[in-house]
């Protein structure tokens, strides 16, 4: 009971073994695997594209935005009028996708904001939210980047420098170039999902082809392969049995159609070549017989002619008959008193009892 667990053990590793070293898994993972690889490539690329082009959008829609404020923010500050700047403000953040706006001047003071609590106020630069752009050094620096705020939601930025142009240089210094920024916050949550649903999606789709595609290649492969391949393994094993009599069906012209043929082929030549064995072996054993028998007779020939004596003969015959016979006993009558009775002429291998009664036989009452 000690071993069952090793020797369950061995079994499933021996099948397992099996499983990989079969064809039909060679096959099959030999087209899954470059399958699978080039969905991979192909589902990331879409996803790539798919998500550039989102980002595209964000960036246009963020870029656009910007514009509509700063024209605004210009005609404001021609009319010495912002209540109009805040009033578009207002209305931006009503959107869902929108998490804030900031208007700062080129000293980082917040002159108009969708959060009317920081207006006034000093944005720090320290700031986490800030230190994404602010980290690397000025040449360096995007007019867009990506961050995570604490509530571990991620956040588009987009930024958008307003310059001091000819119409604004009336109440502004000529050499300032940059008047102030327009910081714009999206939510990347609907990108997110949307980027999260193509994900599944790409998997799914992969999965389901490479399902799909196993599926096929295993039924086609059973069907066209693996199973004409078994009846070949079960026909060789046979073969090496001795039956000699196995044929494999031809089904197609294909390779192993071409193989069942040669198969056949070679069962026909080896029953031809069992045949003519057959015959060798039988004929051989005749000739050996033969030659057995004409050796025995010239042996007994050569035996007899060494003497005239007709009981040494009839000895050294019924000595030579034995050897060559294999017996271990035998004995010689000859005819006695004109036919009628059978007198005892020489004897091998009988005990004296037996022999003595043997003598004289009466020719109706022996044996023979």
């Amino acid at each position: 009971m000690a071993h069952k667990p090793t020797i369950l053990a061995t079994e499933v590793i021996m099948k397992t073994r099996r499983i990989y070293q079969s064809l039909r898994f060679k096959i099959t993972a030999g087209i899954t695997i470059p399958l699978l690889i080039i969905l991979t490539i192909v589902s990331y690329l879409q996803y790539s594209s798919h998500r550039d082009l989102m980002m595209d959008n964000l960036r246009l829609s963020a870029s656009n935005l910007g514009e509509i404020i700063e024209g605004s923010l210009q005609h404001a500050m021609l009319t010495n009028d912002f209540s109009e700047v805040q009033g578009i403000v207002n209305e931006i953040a009503e959107r869902e996708e929108v998490k804030g706006l900031f208007l700062l001047d080129n000293k980082g003071r917040i002159v108009i904001s969708t959060d009317q609590k920081r207006v006034g106020t000093t944005m720090d630069l320290g700031d986490a939210t800030c230190q994404s752009c602010h980290e690397r050094k000025a040449v360096d620096r995007s007019l867009t980047c990506i961050f995570t705020t604490d509530q571990e939601e991620r956040v588009f930025r987009n930024l958008n420098p307003i310059e001091n142009r000819e119409e604004c240089q009336g109440c502004h210094e000529v050499g300032e170039k940059v008047l102030g920024v327009l910081i714009t916050d999206f939510s990347m949550a609907t990108i997110d999902r949307h980027l999260a649903a193509d994900r599944r999606n790409g998997l799914l789709w992969s999965i389901g082809t490479v399902a799909v595609v196993i599926l096929v290649v295993g039924l086609t492969m059973n069907r066209l392969v693996v199973t004409r391949l078994e009846r070949f393994v079960e026909a060789i094993k046979s073969l090496s049995r001795g039956d000699l009599d196995q044929k494999v069906a031809i089904e197609s012209d294909d390779e192993i159609g071409e193989l069942a043929l040669t198969f056949n082929n070679m069962a026909e030549g080896l029953r031809e070549k069992a045949k003519l064995e057959q015959k060798v072996r039988q004929r051989t054993e005749e000739l050996q017989a033969q030659t057995e028998r004409l050796f025995t007779l010239n042996t007994i020939a050569a035996t007899v002619s060494r003497s005239l004596n007709l009981e040494e003969i009839l000895d050294s015959a019924l000595e030579k008959v034995l050897e060559l016979m294999k017996l271990k006993a035998g004995w010689v009558f000859l005819p006695a008193d004109e036919g009628r009775e059978l007198h005892l002429a020489v004897h091998r291998g009988l005990s004296e009892e037996f022999a003595s009664q043997e003598m004289e036989r009466k020719l109706g009452k022996c044996i023979c």
